[in-house]
């Protein structure tokens, strides 16, 4: 028996009946769990951990969660905003940690986002798989590019999104 997570939409064997394992990121128990192994992974081994920043970014970009939680549309406006800097803009890991410091500095009304509904983007099944330093390099950048370019239709509001809250700090 398969279950289908509903922000990814990566289908997992089922092996838990487990409740929703964070408050406002939408992923089921099966899907956070190999996000953790991918954590763990890059926690780990510093040769792993050069991509990290896009790993958060791409496993909460994609996994919108509820979009009545102030919290999920900061997540997702956030990690959108961050992939936007490192994919699109080739900023530094500093950069965009200075932008997310200041995003999340104050706890402002972030607008909603729709959760795709069937990207071409690739998920934590397929980070999982990589089996050195520069194959998981790869597939985190290539998973974060795919991320931003299924939100294609919403750069502009992303971006526009991006530069008010910098000129607000």
């Amino acid at each position: 028996m398969t279950k289908t997570c509903f922000g990814c939409l990566a289908k997992f064997k089922k092996t838990t009946d487990a409740p929703i394992p964070h408050p406002y990121i939408g992923a089921i128990a099966e899907c956070w769990d190999v996000y953790g192994e991918i954590l763990n992974k890059e926690f780990s081994d510093p040769a792993y951990f050069k991509v990290h920043r896009t790993t958060v970014d791409a496993y909460g970009a994609q996994h919108i969660g509820s979009r009545e939680d102030r919290r999920a549309r900061q997540s997702a406006n956030v990690h959108l905003i961050a992939l936007y800097l490192t994919v699109s803009k080739k900023a530094s890991r500093e950069e965009t940690l200075m932008f997310i410091r200041n995003a999340t500095k104050i706890k402002r009304d972030w607008p909603s986002l729709i959760q795709r509904k069937s990207p071409e983007w690739l998920t934590v099944q397929d980070i999982v798989k990589a089996d050195n330093p520069l194959s998981h390099a790869h597939l985190v950048t290539r998973w974060g590019q795919s991320i931003w370019e299924a939100y294609e239709d919403c750069h502009e509001d992303i971006i526009r999104t991006y530069k008010k809250v910098m000129r607000e700090n």
